[in-house]
């Protein structure tokens, strides 16, 4: 009899030990099931938005390995799949590496033809006001002779046509200059509504869904790397295609614009406003 409940409880030891070690395995495939994620949104990350290196089909691929590591596949399987892969990772890289020294070399370029080009261009304007100058002072002296005194007063003239010329072509010069501003400060500014306007819903001014399918895509990658909340609300407005055959489609259009103002409001400014489609919008709480 005490032979028997010293097996039993040596086998009861034996469970809870392998239990332990059990539960200790599955903790560190969770951790490197979560590390594996991080490295591959960070893969993504990596990858520059260039089409001329196909970083778009880098950028599936990765989220393709990326899947099929969370999913429940025989490790061998998976380390064959990873092989493969990782040699096509290596070679992406390579090749962003060779189009990153090559943009470099480039600009190196454009930057030394730059430099040289406004080293010249100060240089000529240098002699060119210093000839005006000393042209000018040797005039000055001449006009010094008392007995002479008609071509000393032409000699005058001809100082001061000079000093106009100089004084015209310093201002061209800075006229060009804050018109070059302008247009680069033009140009900035038409990139920017551009790429306001590609996100925005022309109506009611808050994001559209292309906006939201981006800020959750994002979201949702940001997210198996750094756990955080989040709700997703849907917004309807109940009978809306009756206001529209009753009122009209202008007081339509401003029930849209009052209600977008009316959830603008009343959202946090960590939160995501967007208009859905039609009568639709949705809302992402952040935290929450």
């Amino acid at each position: 009899m005490k032979r028997l409940k010293g097996s039993s409880s040596a086998a009861s030891m034996d469970a809870k030990s392998l239990l332990a070690e059990a539960d200790l395995l599955k903790a560190r495939c969770d951790m490197f099931q979560t590390s594996i994620a991080a490295l591959m949104h960070f893969l993504k990350a990596f990858a520059l938005d260039v089409a001329e290196i196909r970083s778009d089909r880098f950028k599936e691929q990765i989220q393709q390995l990326a899947e099929r590591f969370q999913e429940a596949e025989k490790p061998k399987r998976l380390a064959l799949e990873f092989e493969d892969e990782k040699e096509k990772i290596l070679n992406f890289i390579e090749c962003q590496q060779t189009y990153i020294k090559d943009r470099e070399t480039e600009l190196r370029d454009i930057i030394d033809l730059l430099t040289k080009a406004m080293a010249n261009l100060n240089v000529e304007n240098r002699e060119f006001y210093q000839r005006i100058n000393e042209q000018s002072e040797k005039i000055i002296e001449i006009s010094h002779l008392d007995d002479i005194k008609r071509i000393k007063n032409a000699l005058k003239l001809e100082v001061d046509q000079m000093r106009e010329i100089v004084n015209l072509k310093q201002d061209q010069e800075h006229r060009q200059i804050r018109l070059l501003a302008g247009q680069v400060q033009s140009l900035q500014s038409e990139l920017e509504q551009a790429r306001s306007k590609a996100m925005t819903d022309g109506l009611t001014g808050i994001y559209n869904r292309q906006a939201l399918n981006d800020y959750l895509a994002e979201r949702i990658e940001r997210n198996q790397v750094m756990n955080s909340d989040l709700s997703l609300m849907m917004i309807d407005i109940d009978d809306f295609k009756k206001i529209n055959d009753k009122y009209g489609h202008l007081i339509g259009d401003r029930v849209l614009m009052a209600v977008a103002q009316k959830c603008k409001n009343a959202i946090r400014g960590d939160d995501f406003l967007a208009r859905y489609g039609g009568e639709e919008f949705t809302i992402v709480l952040e935290c929450a």
